[in-house]
């Protein structure tokens, strides 16, 4: 079910995995799964769960993630953007939660890297004006980069990805694949 406002074990488990020595190692991959928490933070932070030390701890960790090779750093990310390739999910997924990111820390805290964030992400995801599909074509991380393609417009404003009908061929290729056939036939 939905969070409560009153979870106990919510804001633990939080603070628990900000501190998890793992996520603080580049093997970790952390920006696989960031763009989550990140994106729940803004929602979450009010909860009464949390005391205003817990509050800051969480927004340093969130930050510094951001602002590190797992985020705005990320090599294969800066890279990708100065291409004209198609995206795979490792540069996606790190794209996706410095999106959220900057919606937070611009709209919470007026930091002007944000603009640097959004710029980077904004080179990533111009190619989804032209390009349907993603590098990824198996165990669903493809479609984990389709859906950041659709997160990215929805978010940004910046629809390109449906106005070029990029969205629509990814649509139509998704209907005979096999992975949607098998949920059909349960």
């Amino acid at each position: 079910g939905a969070p409560s406002a009153g979870n106990a074990a919510l804001g633990k488990g939080l603070l628990e995995l900000i501190e998890t020595p793992v996520l603080h190692t580049p093997e970790s991959q952390l920006h696989l799964g960031f763009w989550a928490p990140m994106m729940m933070w803004a929602i979450l932070e009010t909860f009464p769960v949390f005391s205003e030390a817990d509050r800051l701890r969480i927004v340093r960790f969130l930050y510094d993630v951001l602002v590190s090779e797992e985020g705005a750093k990320n090599r294969g990310l800066i890279r990708m953007g100065e291409t004209e390739l198609p995206l795979q999910n490792h540069q996606t997924f790190c794209a996706i939660g410095l999106t959220f990111g900057a919606a937070y820390f611009g709209r919470h805290y007026k930091l002007p890297e944000v603009r640097e964030w959004r710029a980077l992400v904004d080179r990533l995801f111009r190619i989804t004006a032209t390009c349907s599909k993603p590098i990824c074509d198996n165990n669903a991380h493809g479609w984990y980069t389709t859906e950041h393609f659709a997160t990215y417009a929805l978010l940004t404003g910046n629809t390109a990805f449906f106005d070029s009908g990029m969205a629509r061929l990814a649509a139509e290729r998704a209907v005979p694949s096999p992975v949607t056939e098998t949920l059909w036939r349960r």
